[in-house]
């Protein structure tokens, strides 16, 4: 195990550093686009433009690292994202500032995919729970402290955008000095688009989980901002609501995880997304703004991220419960667009529903969603019986962020070999 986490700690270290950069830079944006006048509907067209792109970028980015391998796709894909932060305070405008965040979502589709295909290939399944544990921290914490650090600094000038360029641009420095030879010598298979059928057909709870889920974690990362500038608060306000959320996220990552693994995971789903969406509808209901006391918007923040953001990873260890050792890269791809997907629809409805109901239906919307995945898991228990779960497969306590789940781009299909021994499973069933 020492070993093993000492040749990943670089890209590991690298990573956090970049979601750092890269959550920042997501908060400054809807911050300086409130400054700027930009419209809820505005703002959230251009932060579902991220989400295309790392639709996009998660298709091709594997291609681009079998060509050129982990260290150098890494450092390009993270070179780009830094360049492209420093171009929005020279053009502040949604037009060049939508262009710029397909791209930079097209590069961290490739930084996780060359970050997580890495760890995947490196591990061992003995290890490898383990270490994308290790990994979940990494990406909580960047995700957590970048927020933080936007409050070093006022959001109208280049000072927040030069901060959070500089580092993505530090982030190259762990990997880039790395033993070549610590990186995996397989490469990436090619990911296609013929799964979602599949995968509906197979566990209609994992695809509607992972749109689902994908849509609250998008909108709460992308449209946070805008809420708290329209609900009246101030900067400082703002940062803490949404590090407050991601901080509480990782400390229940665990538990949930394991939780999940001695009990049918569904009665997780269905708990988290009730309880998430019962306290968002309760945060509507009530509201909050800038007469409200700090700790109650904290407080509030805290109980839905920790619903929300591990619910991801539940939805993902629910869906392998049920699929073949073979189909696990391809379906894992498959949950990843469709979370894509999910962010991208999640963060247009719902930046229309603030603009002309309010601030307020951020919280409402999201609410209302988990609520219904709540619901339908609820149902999915009367229509189909809990799967064996003697077999850990490691992914309840899999790293998660908004708009990923951890894929092994390392091996082409045909040639992966079996996960575990072989034990008794549950069947798929003719009509799911």
């Amino acid at each position: 195990m020492g070993a093993l986490l000492l040749s990943v700690s670089a890209i590991i270290a690298s990573f956090a550093f970049l979601l750092a950069g890269n959550s920042l830079q997501s908060v400054v944006l809807g911050l300086r686009a409130g400054l700027e006048g930009f419209t809820p509907t505005v703002v959230g067209v251009m932060m579902a433009f991220y989400f295309m792109g790392f639709a996009v970028g998660s298709v091709i980015a594997p291609r681009v690292i079998a060509r050129v391998g982990y260290i150098r796709a890494f450092a390009a894909f993270a070179s780009a994202a830094s360049g492209i932060f420093l171009m929005h305070p020279l053009w502040v405008d949604p037009l060049p500032w939508s262009a710029a965040r397909f791209i930079v979502g097209f590069c961290f589709a490739g930084l996780y995919a060359v970050v997580e295909g890495w760890l995947n290939a490196s591990s061992t399944n003995a290890l490898r729970g383990r270490i994308l544990s290790i990994y979940a921290g990494a990406v909580f914490l960047g995700f957590a402290v970048g927020p933080i650090l936007s409050n070093l600094g006022p959001v109208d000038g280049f000072f927040p955008f030069v901060v959070a360029s500089m580092i993505v641009s530090f982030s190259l420095v762990p990997v880039t000095l790395a033993d070549t030879q610590a990186q995996p010598e397989t490469k990436p298979a090619p990911i296609g688009f013929d799964l979602f059928a599949e995968l509906f057909r197979m566990t209609p709870l994992g695809f509607v989980g992972a749109l689902s889920v994908g849509a609250v974690q998008g909108t709460f990362i992308s449209l946070s901002p805008t809420f708290g500038n329209g609900s009246g608060f101030d900067q400082e306000t703002t940062t803490y609501f949404i590090s407050a959320s991601l901080f509480a996220g990782l400390l229940v990552q665990f538990p949930i995880g394991w939780l999940s693994d001695v009990i049918d995971r569904r009665k997780v789903i269905a708990g988290a997304a009730i309880i998430g969406g019962s306290a968002s509808m309760a945060v509507a209901s009530v509201g909050l703004d800038a007469e409200t006391p700090l700790p109650v918007i904290i407080m509030a923040a805290a109980i839905i991220g920790a619903t929300i953001y591990p619910l991801y990873a539940i939805v993902v260890a629910y869906t392998n419960d049920w699929i073949d050792d073979d189909q696990r890269v391809s379906i894992a791809a498959a949950m990843i667009l469709i979370g894509s997907i999910g962010s991208m629809i999640g963060t247009l409805t719902v930046s229309y529903l603030m603009e002309t109901v309010g601030a307020i239906a951020f919280v409402g919307a999201i609410g209302a969603t988990m609520i219904g995945l709540g619901a339908f898991a609820v149902l999915r228990s009367f229509v189909r019986e809990a799967p064996s779960q003697e077999t850990d497969y490691g992914y309840a306590t899999a790293a998660v962020a908004p708009g990923t789940v951890p894929l092994d781009f390392t091996t082409p299909l045909e040639d992966l070999p079996p996960e575990e021994p072989e034990t008794e499973k549950a069947p798929v069933s003719e009509n799911p």
